[in-house]
């Protein structure tokens, strides 16, 4: 037994037009509009489907029909998210075993362009830089990408082809082109737009200057300034290097224990320019300083170099002290030199009962030159010289010379001492009840 079946002529569906023809990608729903003639039942009610090819994919759409002459229908999520031109067709099903086609139209799906950057370019602050991007096609969705990076946008005006963002400083670096592009769909590269070029470059490498006096004082402070030319985006760190090379004919440790430059190094906050202080502490030594500073900026170094001398000159006594004790007595004189240098010391006495037949002297070789030994406290043919670093560990010294009287030593009333190197003699300092 057959199955028999009766054919009348089949009527095709027409598609006239769909409007809108194009649409921008990214768009959340587009409703189509389309006319022509289509099959309805008789109450003007029926189904279609319509039916979407290209961009490598076929999707479809209910067709609700009202009305034989014009329907309405939505594009398709996945037509929305790839750009492209989309074969459109109306498919009914007019009780045959395969629905009817209807002729095809052509819908577009435009992906965003940009016509132009503002700004095209920008170096590198250390700031966030507000960029523009002008353009068409621009959706709700639509976000910039800079340099492959989404970034957060503003799309209050994109419907007039404007979008803004603001771009992190650190996605400036490191120089160089860096590509800008809108996405219209979040996470898919479909219906992105083409790239542009964004340069980016560095900021302006800041000289580095080092700037300070020509001499310092022995045991004094020399105040040394370290300078950039201009601000640079990100702190620069400046590591302080010294180098000290004794005078001629100074022999024995160099530099001076006392001898310090503080700090080791310094740091200058992003986009500052205020100088920075270094200090430098000069033992007793006579010599040369030589002070350079280095920092690494955009991968290269900037230095600058400072030389100053310390020049002891003459000794300094700070104080001079009389220790008595029966028919002897000591005179201590703490100041600041070298050690090294000391050559001569003369001493002038005062009393009431006191003359050059009442004062004999333990050692009577009391200008004698001083001899220098490499020991930890030196002891000299003048005296006791020490060398041992005293109080402030800055190129103080102390040097005691013993005495004796025939009478009493509480003769003698005072003492005043004076010390002598190469570079001439200091002022004479009279004792006093104590050092401290």
């Amino acid at each position: 037994m057959f199955a028999s079946y009766t054919f009348g002529a089949v009527v095709r569906p027409v598609l006239n037009a769909v409007q809108p023809p194009r649409a921008s990608a990214g768009l959340v729903a587009v409703q189509l509009a389309a006319g022509g003639n289509f099959a309805s039942d008789a109450n003007g009610a029926s189904s279609a489907t319509a039916v979407f090819r290209g961009a490598g994919i076929q999707e479809t759409s209910v067709v609700p029909i009202t009305n034989g002459a014009n329907i309405a229908f939505a594009a398709p999520p996945a037509v929305l998210a790839r750009t492209g031109a989309y074969m459109v067709h109306i498919e009914q099903a007019l009780g045959f075993p395969q629905p009817t086609p209807s002729n095809a139209q052509v819908f577009t799906v435009e992906g965003p362009s940009i016509t132009a950057l503002e700004p095209p370019s920008a170096a590198y602050t250390g700031s966030n830089v507000n960029l523009t991007v002008r353009g068409a096609n621009f959706v709700p969705s639509s976000a910039i990408v800079f340099n492959g990076a989404a970034l957060a946008t503003d799309v209050t005006v994109a419907a007039r082809g404007v979008l803004n963002a603001s771009v992190p400083a650190a996605s400036l670096l490191p120089a160089g082109s860096k590509t800008v592009l809108v996405r219209n769909v979040p996470n898919i590269t479909t219906a992105d737009s083409p790239g542009v070029s964004f340069a980016s470059s560095n900021p302006v490498s800041p000289s580095l200057q080092l700037s300070g006096p020509a001499k310092i004082v022995p045991a004094g402070d020399g105040t040394f300034q370290v300078s950039l030319s201009t601000g640079y985006p990100q702190p620069v760190t400046v590591s302080i290097q010294s180098a000290f090379r004794p005078a001629a004919g100074v022999v024995g440790q160099s530099p001076d224990p006392g001898f310090a430059v503080q700090p080791a190094q310094v740091t200058f906050p992003a986009n500052s320019i205020a100088a920075q202080t270094v200090r430098v502490l000069a033992g007793g030594v006579a010599g040369n300083i030589s002070l350079s500073a280095a920092a690494t900026v955009l991968g290269g170094t900037i230095s600058g170099v400072a030389i100053a001398d310390i020049d002891p000159g003459p000794p300094q006594l700070t104080c001079v002290e009389l220790r008595r004790s029966g028919q002897t007595f000591d005179v201590i004189a703490r100041g600041l030199s070298s050690t090294r240098e000391v050559t001569r010391a003369s001493f002038s006495f005062a009393g009431a009962n006191l003359d050059s037949s009442t004062l004999s002297i333990a050692n009577p070789a009391i200008n004698g030159s001083v001899t220098i030994q490499q020991q930890a406290c030196q002891y000299t043919s003048i005296g006791q010289l020490f060398a041992c670093k005293f109080r402030d560990n800055r190129g103080s010294f102390e040097y005691r010379q013993s005495f004796t009287v025939t009478t009493s030593a509480n003769d003698v009333e005072s003492v005043g001492v004076t010390l002598s190197n190469a570079r001439g003699a200091s002022a004479e300092r009279r004792s006093t009840s104590a050092c401290q």
